[in-house]
Order: structure tokens, then sequence, then C-alpha cells
């Protein structure tokens, strides 16, 4: 599947606006959640990767994770993370 196309989809409403980050605004994205983005004690989403953010491979695992879904994505089984 080539998924180049994927990176011009939009999703838009007037005050927001989806869609893939480049591989620079991934590593941005994770080095922001390394900082903190949830109080230690809660837990906002149902997979705790944010657990994860102290581990020095933490932004190129992040990356890996999002390119991979992105490659292993399929019209049938449409998700975009």
């Amino acid at each position: 599947m080539n998924t180049a196309a994927l990176y011009g989809l939009r999703l838009r409403t007037p005050r927001l606006e989806l869609r893939l980050g480049s591989r620079e605004e991934l590593r941005e994205l994770a080095r922001l959640a390394r900082e903190g983005i949830h109080p230690p004690d809660e837990m906002p989403f149902a997979v705790a990767w944010t657990d994860r953010s102290p581990e020095p491979t933490f932004v190129d695992d992040f990356v890996e994770f999002h390119e991979t879904t992105l490659c292993n994505w399929q019209p049938e089984r449409w998700s975009l993370t």
C-alpha cells in the first residue's frame, strides 16, 4: 500500500484540522509528551504509552510506532493514529 496519499488527507472544522504529522512533527510531539501531558496519578489513555516517556528510546519508539501503523494501514482496516 502506498501511504503517501494519506499525508494529503485533511479533516477540517472551523476550529480544528486533523492530519498526519511529519517525522519531525512526531519527534516534537514525543518530546512534548516527555515533558508531561497529564497528572502522574491519572491515565487518560486506554494504552499507558506515556509511562514509557522517561525511557531513552521513547522519542524514536514513538515515531517508529506511528510510522509502522501507517505502513500497515489498509482500506479494509481504516484507522489512523
